[in-house]
């Protein structure tokens, strides 16, 4: 049997982790309010089956381990300091097609500005890498809180897309949608009222460049949630106000956003959407972007950004709970400019109280050159455990 190569001990952050729990819990071995140390983690299995347009047939399964472990380092009068650690060991394994491809996004550059991405098994067939999901450390006083290191900022009102969300991007078409792997930044928040607060990002651009950053206002006024950002991705400068509020019995978001481009002249886009349940079971979610003109391929990545490809793009999300335990999921998109779509059901069984099965398709249609076209067809298992 052919022998993988190692490049770095996958196993030492994890042991950290636990050492520095069992460490924290040594303080308090009673378990007493003084405890505020807590180690949780999650296993992951995910298997798929895709057939992309013009291109192989890909199998994969992809195992992961997911240690996390959150306490206090400090505390004081109305304040402390926090640490959160998640990391994430993965074992992928897949037939020679997918592993090209994975070899492929394994050489592009990491997303973060911290390279802590590295490979610990390689072999024929599978790969093993490990990676932080969370790691940051945030100090409280009062009304104050600053938060460093790589931690999850959710920015704007779209949950399909995003005009504002630049930094961390949602991405309709990933499996796992609910997994945002975070930015390395500086958040520096300050609550000025019961309902009122100002936050500061700075974030490192990943290989360099000038550095990413947004200075925002949030309030509740006329009976809505609004915000009003100032933000610059790269050399991109960007002017935005996002709001969220409740119509009957529907809940409706918006996001409007002014773009200074480096690469052309500015353009408006933003996000319309609409919540609505229709019972206790039934619930549905359309979403709108639109954008004043179409971006450039270069473009559409600059500073992390994934907005869809054309001018105008639609999304509905529907979800219907046929028992407190089974859930059915269903996801469609269209690119309005190519006719390009996807249609993607599924659904989720809590089989346990800390086990989730799911599984899913997607059917993808359009043309070779359209956004959603190339994607053929795909299928979906995925177990998950959390302890």
């Amino acid at each position: 049997m052919r022998r993988g190569r190692t490049a770095r001990r996958p196993l030492l952050p994890a042991l950290g982790l636990c050492l520095l729990a069992q460490l924290a819990r040594a303080q308090s071995p009673d378990g007493s309010p003084e405890d505020h140390w807590r180690l949780s983690g999650s296993y992951r299995a995910l298997g798929v089956e895709q057939q992309p347009q013009d291109l192989p047939r890909q199998r994969s399964l992809g195992q992961r381990l997911r240690l996390s472990l959150a306490g206090d380092l400090a505390t004081w009068p109305e304040g402390g300091l926090r640490l959160q650690l998640d990391h994430d060991s993965e074992l992928l394994s897949g037939d020679t097609a997918y592993r090209a491809a994975l070899d492929e996004a394994l050489a592009a550059p990491q997303d973060q500005a911290l390279r802590d991405r590295s490979v610990w098994w390689r072999d024929r067939r599978s790969l093993g890498r490990q990676q932080f999901f969370r790691a940051f450390v945030q100090a409280r006083a009062g009304d104050f809180s600053a938060t460093l290191g790589r931690q999850r900022i959710a920015l704007g009102q779209g949950r399909l897309w995003s005009s504002l969300d630049l930094l961390n991007p949602p991405n309709p078409q990933q499996i796992e949608r609910e997994d945002f792997i975070g930015v390395d930044a500086l958040l520096m928040e300050q609550a000025l009222g019961p309902l009122s607060r100002a936050s500061l990002v700075l974030a490192p651009m990943p290989g360099g460049g000038p550095a990413r950053w947004l200075l925002q206002w949030r309030t509740h006024a006329l009976t809505m949630d609004l915000s009003f950002s100032h933000a610059r991705y790269g050399e991109d400068r960007l002017l935005a106000v996002d709001m969220a509020g409740q119509w009957a019995d529907a809940g409706l978001r918006a996001e409007f956003t002014r773009t200074a481009s480096a690469a052309g002249p500015a353009y408006f886009s933003g996000v319309l959407g609409a919540d609505y349940a229709f019972n206790p079971q039934l619930s549905a979610s359309l979403e709108w972007y639109w954008r004043s003109r179409p971006l450039a391929p270069q473009a559409a990545v600059g500073g992390q950004a994934r907005p869809p490809q054309g001018a105008h793009a639609i999304g509905l999300n529907l979800s219907y709970e046929l028992t407190p335990l089974l859930k059915l999921q269903g996801l469609w998109l269209r690119n309005a400019g190519d006719g390009s779509q996807l249609i993607a059901p599924g659904f989720s069984w809590s089989t346990s109280e800390n086990g989730v099965l799911s599984a899913g398709l997607q059917r993808f249609s359009g043309d070779a050159r359209s956004e959603y076209g190339p994607g053929g067809r795909l299928a979906f298992v995925r177990y998950q455990r959390y302890f």
